[in-house]
Parts: structure tokens; sequence; C-alpha cells
């Protein structure tokens, strides 16, 4: 948790930054914009490597995917498909709802002149930043619709990437689809384990990822008993 707490200091600072370089100077925004998707780059790549490579995956609400992160309880079959069935619905709803509204974003970047590329710059800043609010802070995903009562039954886990990097394909480059082409393999891997094996990404299947073995930030805070 510490290093999700720097991540998100880490991240503030980089908001603030790109937002008071893109709204001070032009200039200054464009003479450094390739150093910044470059730093965005290397940066981001290594996040998505660390997620993507078993070794290196710590974090139990991200590597809940693997066999070996999966401890077996007793459960009710019918029971685990209706709260596969329920979390699909709201997980396809959070779709729609996320990645149509960056794609009306997109649209109006593309269609009007006025709105260059440090709108989709402050926009994946932003982003970035409320990816580790929703951690530390508060997630409307969880409120408004996923409905879980713990970051480690979270359906969307493993989509993050995906959502923070899909607004820089409206700036491609080698760089920004690298990204992105990265962020779907992981997306794509997490619903196609999920799939197959939905009992390893909830508490009432996995005991790995009860209350009694939790120890994130939210659930010390809140006291409340993961769905």
């Amino acid at each position: 948790m510490k290093s999700i707490k720097i991540k998100f200091g880490l991240s503030l600072v980089f908001a603030l930054f790109i937002i008071v370089i893109s709204l001070s100077s032009k200039a200054l925004y464009l003479s450094i914009y390739h150093y910044l998707v470059m730093f965005i780059f290397v940066i981001f790549i290594v996040d998505e490597m660390l997620i993507l490579i078993p070794k290196f995956n710590t974090n139990k609400i991200t590597n809940k995917t693997y066999k070996s992160n999966y401890i077996e309880k007793t459960y009710n079959q019918k029971e685990l498909n209706q709260l596969v069935i329920k979390n699909n619905i709201r997980a396809i709803i959070v779709f729609i709802a996320y990645f149509g509204s960056l794609a009306i974003c997109g649209y109006l970047y593309l269609k009007y002149e006025n709105i260059d590329s440090r709108f989709i710059i402050i926009l994946f800043a932003l982003i970035n930043l409320g990816d580790y609010t929703c951690i530390l802070i508060w997630c409307p995903f969880k409120e408004m619709f996923l409905k879980n009562s713990c970051c480690t039954n979270c359906r969307i886990s493993n989509w993050d990437r995906l959502m923070k990097f899909y607004i820089l394909l409206f700036i491609p480059s080698l760089f920004t689809i690298i990204l992105v082409f990265l962020g779907l393999i992981i997306f794509f891997y997490w619903e196609i384990i999920h799939f197959l094996h939905p009992e390893r990404f909830y508490s009432l299947s996995n005991d790995l990822l009860t209350c009694k073995r939790c120890d994130t930030h939210k659930c010390k805070q809140t006291k409340r008993q993961p769905n």
C-alpha cells in the first residue's frame, strides 16, 4: 500500500506539471511534446510489464488470475454463477459508459482544430491520477456501478491499463500504440481467465480474497465485508 501512496503522489505531481506546462505556454509544450510522450512510454511500459510477468506481480488484486493465487473454499456453484452474471452485466455497462465517453472526447479532438494534443495529454494525466484516487480515496465505478464492497473483489481491476492508455490512441505514435496494445493484452487475458475460471475472482470461492486475508487500505479503513 505504501507503493500505491507513492504512485498517487507522483501522479499528482505529474498531472499538475502537465496542466501548468500545457496551459501556460503552448510553445513550451510543443517543444517538449515528443520527449513527454517518450517519458510516458518509458514509465508506463515498466508498469505494464510488472503486471504481465507473474514473477513481478505481487498484488493479489491484479494477480488473482493465476492458479497459484487461488485458495479453494466451499461454495455454491449456482450462487457463483449468479454472481458472475451480475458482475458481467455491470462490467459491460462500465465498459460502454467509460470507453464511450473517451471516444466522444477523442472525436471532439479530431473534429475541432482549436483542440490540440494538450487536451489529450491533460486528460491522460487526470485519468492516471484518477486510477490511484480510486484505490486510495473513492472509486466511482465501485460505488455507482459494480457495488463490490472491497477492491479484492473488483470485477475490472486489470482493466485499468487499457482505461488509462486508450485515450492515447488519438495521438498515435509507436510509443502510444505499444502502450495501448499491451493494455489490450492485459485486458483480454483478464477476461479470458475470468470466463474460464471465475472462481478465482471472488471471495465467495477464493479464500485468498476474504476479509481475514485482506490488507488493503480501504478495507482497514471501512471495516466492510467483501461481496
